[in-house]
C-alpha cells in the first residue's frame, strides 16, 4: 500500500474503486423516467448524475451500457429526473434492482406517475423536485452512455423537501435541504 505524505503526517491511502466511491458517498440518488416504445412508463434508480450549466439549465444522467433505460430514454429522446421523497423510499430502491425490460415495475411496486408538461415521460408522484429534461446530447464513457439534457420544466413540493440519497448503492439515507437526517435504511 502507498501513501500520500504531508511531512511526517500520513493524509492519503491507495484505495480501490468501491471503497473510493463509497467513501465519497452519499450521492443524491434519482429515478430517471422514461417511456418504451409501447408507451409503457419506466424508472431507473440513478446517482451518476449532475447540473452541468445555468444557461441554458442542462443536466447529465450516466446510464450503463445494456440498461433497459438506455433504449427508452433514446426512443423519446426525453426523461425526467426525479427526486424520490422518503415515501416511497423502498419502491425508490426497487427500482434500481428490478429492469422493466421483464413487465411494468412501476405497477409491480405501486409506483404512481403524474403527467409531465413538456415532455413524454412521466414525474414519479412522491418526488420532492423533478427536472423535465429534452436529450441534447449523447456521448459514450467507458461502459456507460452519458445524456445531456436541457431542463424544460421544474416542479417541486416546499413541503416535501426531504430526498434520498445512495451510499454507493448499498444503502439509502434520507436529508432535507438544509442537511438533517430523516432516517437510514440498508439493503443488502
Amino acid at each position: 500500500m502507498s501513501y500520500i505524505n504531508a511531512g511526517d503526517t500520513v493524509m492519503l491511502s491507495d484505495m480501490n474503486w468501491k471503497d473510493a466511491v463509497t467513501l465519497a458517498s452519499p450521492y443524491p440518488y434519482l429515478l430517471v423516467t422514461s417511456r418504451d416504445a409501447k408507451n409503457v412508463p419506466n424508472a431507473m434508480g440513478l446517482g451518476w448524475w449532475s447540473f452541468t450549466s445555468m444557461t441554458p439549465p442542462l443536466l447529465v444522467i450516466s446510464i450503463g451500457k445494456g440498461r433497459y433505460t438506455l433504449e427508452c430514454i433514446r426512443h423519446t429522446k426525453d426523461f425526467v429526473a426525479c427526486f424520490p421523497g422518503k415515501d416511497i423510499a423502498k419502491e425508490s430502491w426497487s427500482c434500481g434492482v428490478l429492469s422493466g425490460r421483464d413487465g411494468d415495475k412501476l405497477e409491480k411496486l405501486g409506483l404512481k406517475t403524474i403527467d409531465s408538461k413538456k415532455v413524454k415521460s412521466p414525474i414519479i408522484d412522491g418526488s420532492c423536485v423533478a427536472f423535465e429534461c429534452v436529450v441534447t446530447d449523447e456521448m459514450e464513457t467507458g461502459d456507460h452512455i452519458l445524456f445531456v439534457g436541457e431542463i424544460v420544466a421544474m416542479h417541486g413540493d416546499v413541503e416535501k423537501p426531504q430526498h434520498l440519497y445512495s451510499v454507493f448503492y448499498s444503502k439509502l439515507v434520507c436529508l432535507d435541504n438544509e442537511g438533517n437526517r430523516n432516517f437510514f435504511l440498508e439493503f443488502k
